[in-house]
């Protein structure tokens, strides 16, 4: 099954004692909430050409049950993302052959001026994330580990617009007492695959 949609996000780089502090707080007023644990697998070409165009192309685990190859192609108005649920037979065919399912992300690929042979896995980020449904909005508090590294951010995804999402965030950072970091956020895709650019 796929999925083609707009997302509205706005998101920010919190400390340690900031991202316990926000999850402690919606932890108690709502204790039936369940940390959601993915795996994210990050792919691209050996020039980085993904990266360099701001698109991510990721399969991501979801709670060891559930699959989903993700195409993202990120602009200043909100995100294009194309998403693809996989059997874990599909899943395992790309992690372990390279072999790309059909689906939209296979159609939107071959679009590239890219073979579908020259995408190989890059770096793996673990995420545990605790979601907050709004009327219209999403919070989304992410902790993630990559290269060794952990690091906790703040999204928001709105349902209409990046100004409603910049609204809301600018709200919990009122209501939480965080400033705004001094650095333009990366995303959590682009810190890890940076990690590893590092290291080339």
């Amino acid at each position: 099954m796929s999925n083609v949609s707009k997302e509205y996000e706005s998101r920010i780089m919190l400390t340690e004692s900031e991202y316990f502090m926000i999850v402690s707080h919606f932890m108690r007023l709502h204790p039936e909430k369940q940390f959601i644990k993915n795996i994210n697998i990050y792919y691209d070409t050996k020039d980085y050409y993904l990266t360099k165009n701001h698109i991510t192309l990721r399969i991501r685990i979801i709670d060891d049950n559930r699959r989903e190859l993700t195409l993202k192609i990120s602009h200043p108005d909100g995100d294009d993302e194309i998403n693809d649920t996989l059997t874990k037979s599909d899943a395992d065919s790309l992690i372990n052959g390279g072999i790309f399912p059909n689906g939209e992300v296979k159609k939107r690929l071959l679009t590239l001026p890219y073979s579908l042979n020259d995408y190989h896995e890059i770096t793996t980020l673990e995420n545990t994330r605790l979601e907050i449904e709004n009327n219209d909005h999403l919070l989304v508090i992410d902790k993630n580990i990559y290269s060794g590294i952990t690091d906790y951010n703040l999204e928001i995804e709105a349902n209409d617009s990046i100004m409603i999402a910049m609204m809301w965030m600018k709200e919990y950072m009122k209501q939480f007492n965080i400033a705004m970091p001094p650095e333009k956020y990366v995303g959590k895709a682009h810190r890890a695959i940076n990690e590893v650019l590092k290291k080339n």
